[in-house]
């Protein structure tokens, strides 16, 4: 065609093709798209916002079905989330081997798609293509799809690598039924750990927490997103989603916080005596310290001078009298009132 149509020169037929990745499916299979084609991008996106507009919405209109469409998301995902930590999906298979190890480390929709694939490979036929030293070529096809279909898988059993021609765990990030029927002849009981992308697991999360976190802001100081009890949370919650599916695991992750509660209470304990004996010198320092101005002799005084002590007066129960003091004209109490100048009497009984 390129010779038909002389197109060896052409600048846009040239930079197409040096792209040819981007648009062929037959050749971005080595690049991770999660298995969306380019024609189901707008149909996922559609169908995710779900906005129905017309060239007369405003601009508030959007904002606010764009906001509701954002907190959906999030309502989603954490509905999600807490499902993921809380429960072990239900599966047509026993829950052993790689069934159950997927079951504990996948999402529950990736355990879905891993579980479609994992149906397919029983349904396999694989024969031995060839062995080379510790290398086994497998020729893998379904028994009812037709022989082009077939591809062809080579693995290493003294490192668990394993490549299938279809290359869908580069595009999609899981493994094809090609490799899990070769894995599953070969009595792997578990996924190995560099076939388990990141962001299909149950920590998924932490990873990207982890790297803001570590984030430098202006490249001066590390920047603090969430609170030291928020982080500790989220890695102790971790923790407890790994074991969940060991005894061995669970028995370790118990014995740890046994020691870490005990040693805790020991530090608490020291600092809180600790605290209680600065307290208790702070106020026998405090007291000291009052006696000494009060009984210390005055330095502008005489050592010779009397020291005159002035205590304070007698306390006077008052209870049942006033204690105001009373008035001159105020003294009815008797007929005559005792002053410093003798005994005063009324004037209404001089007359």
């Amino acid at each position: 065609m390129i010779t038909k149509y002389n197109l060896q020169d052409h600048d846009w037929f040239t930079n197409l093709y040096t792209i040819k990745e981007k648009w062929c499916t037959a050749l971005n299979k080595d690049f991770f798209s999660a298995g969306i084609l380019s024609s189901q991008r707008s149909e996922s996106t559609n169908n995710a916002i779900g906005f129905k507009g017309n060239k007369s919405t405003s601009l508030t209109e959007f904002f606010h079905i764009f906001g509701a469409t954002v907190d959906r998301w999030r309502y989603q995902e954490d509905q999600n989330e807490y499902d993921c930590g809380n429960a072990l999906p239900k599966s047509d298979f026993p829950m052993v081997g790689m069934i159950k190890h997927a079951a504990n480390v996948y999402t529950l929709t990736l355990f879905r798609d891993f579980e479609k694939e994992f149906k397919y490979a029983m349904g396999c036929i694989s024969n031995v293509n060839y062995i080379n030293g510790n290398f086994f070529g497998y020729k893998v096809q379904h028994e009812s799809w037709p022989e082009h279909t077939a591809h062809y898988v080579a693995f290493d059993p003294t490192t668990n690598s394993i490549k299938c021609t279809c290359r869908n765990f580069e595009e999609s990030g899981w493994l094809c039924f090609h490799a899990i029927r070769v894995l599953h002849i070969h009595s792997i009981v578990n996924i190995p750990e560099q076939y388990i992308s990141k962001r299909w697991t149950k920590f998924a999360k932490s990873e990207v927490w982890k790297r803001m976190e570590h984030r430098e802001d202006n490249g001066t100081e590390k920047r603090k997103i969430t609170p030291w009890r928020y982080e500790m949370a989220r890695n102790l919650y971790n923790l407890v989603i790994k074991c969940q599916g060991s005894d061995a695991a669970k028995k370790v992750l118990k014995e740890a916080y046994a020691h870490a509660n005990e040693s805790i209470n020991k530090v608490l304990e020291k600092e809180k005596a600790t605290e209680k004996e600065a307290a208790q010198k702070a106020q026998d320092d405090a007291e000291a310290q009052q006696t000494t101005i009060n009984i210390a002799p005055s330095t502008s005084s005489s050592s010779n001078a009397p020291q005159i002590i002035v205590e304070n007066p007698p306390l006077v129960n008052t209870k049942g009298r006033s204690k105001r003091k009373k008035r001159f004209f105020e003294i009815r109490t008797s007929s005559t009132a005792p002053t410093e100048f003798g005994t005063f009497t009324p004037k209404e009984q001089l007359f």
